[in-house]
């Protein structure tokens, strides 16, 4: 009877055992479907949430801000691949910079991700006026830092105490950088708005080079492989017009498009996506004479280019996140319905294959491949 009970026993462990295993496969079969479609998780909680928190690299790999500690303030640069693996996280905050510093929401990265830029406050930077942003340029192989002495501008202007980095854009060879810098002032006991200018530099620190100032938007600037720096000045009241110089201070030229000046994304040739200043299909792609490329769609937020020029993700308020073709008369791929049509950042690698999107209302960060 004991024999029998002990055979009965073993019996059902090996049968709960082998549906365990059915199980676990189709749990696993599972997560192979959902690989296939292409949406992975990457983080749930703690992300930044700030546009420029989060970018793609030409390759693909995808760099973001993050919170690890979970006290809701950014401390650590993680860099992943486009399924959340191969994670190398470089801890800024109370590691290569001082306990407290502030990271700012203003990032760019290079064509393999191998250089981030990123703006941050120090301790020592901060009085009753606010936060001085310095520029810091992260090596992620060797874990190093360079600071950027963009406050050492600050005595361009008249009466300005320092200078904040209000956005920046790394070329994809990793040489050269651009920034918007803001100046301020102090009158009567409070801070003032003096001026502002686009500012090139090596990505080491070296060369530092005002190429524009006054009758600028701070926030469209970006540079390709050619360093070639595309900006946005104002031409009367209210108008912007996409421009062009070399970084080199040489052939500044406007392109002859009115662009809202909320961002630009430009490819590593030189092909720029943006919304134009007028209604019904805003978004546009040009080449870097001004001549437009393909035109259409009705973004929420910023459009993004992939590296090779040829693919622009735009997020479209409540209908979803799509993918346009630049050279098919801008044919438009559903990339993710219309519940994620509130993504506040996007992104897209060389070829257009990866679109990342970070989801307002869940905080959810996401990396779809196509």
């Amino acid at each position: 009877m004991k024999k029998t009970n002990v055979f009965i026993i073993s019996l059902i462990l090996i049968t709960l055992v082998l549906v365990g295993a059915s199980c676990g496969e189709d749990k696993f079969k599972e997560k192979e479907e959902s690989i296939e479609k292409g949406i992975f998780t990457l983080a749930e909680k703690n992300v930044a949430s700030g546009k420029n928190s989060l970018k793609v690299s030409n390759d693909g790999h995808i760099v973001y801000f993050f919170d690890s500690d979970e006290n809701k303030s950014i401390d650590t640069i993680i860099k992943t691949d486009a399924n959340g693996k191969t994670k190398k996280e470089v801890k800024i905050k109370g590691g290569l910079l001082e306990e407290d510093v502030q990271l700012d929401n203003i990032m760019a990265v290079d064509q393999s991700a191998s250089k981030v830029v990123f703006a941050a406050t120090l301790p020592s930077q901060r009085d009753e006026y606010g936060g001085k942003k310095c520029l810091y340029v992260l090596s992620f192989d060797s874990e190093s830092l360079i600071g950027i002495p963009n406050q050492g501008l600050s005595d361009h202007f008249e009466g300005a105490g320092w200078a904040d980095a209000a956005s920046v854009a790394i070329s994809p060879d990793g040489e050269k950088i651009v920034f918007g810098l803001r100046f301020w002032g102090i009158s009567f006991g409070a801070a003032y708005d003096i001026g502002v200018a686009i500012v090139v530099a090596n990505s080491d620190g070296s060369g530092m080079k005002i190429l524009a100032e006054e009758d600028i938007s701070l926030y469209v600037v970006g540079i390709d492989n050619s360093h070639r720096v595309f900006f946005a000045k104002k031409e009367d009241k209210y108008d912007y017009f996409l421009s062009v110089i070399n970084a080199d201070g040489s052939g500044e030229k406007n392109l002859g498009l009115k662009i809202n000046t909320g961002k630009i994304s430009v490819s590593k040739n030189g092909i720029v996506a943006g919304t134009l200043d007028e209604k019904g299909e805003p978004v546009f792609v040009c080449d870097a004479n001004g001549n437009i490329l393909a035109k259409g769609g009705d973004p929420w937020g910023t459009v993004e280019i992939s590296g090779n020029g040829e693919k622009v993700s735009s997020a479209e308020w409540d209908k979803g996140l799509f993918l346009y073709g630049v050279n098919n008369n801008f044919e438009k791929e559903n990339i993710l319905d219309k519940s994620y049509g509130n993504c506040a950042v996007h992104d897209v690698d060389e070829s257009g294959r990866i679109i990342v999107c970070l989801v307002n209302e869940t905080g959810e960060l996401l990396s779809i491949v196509k």
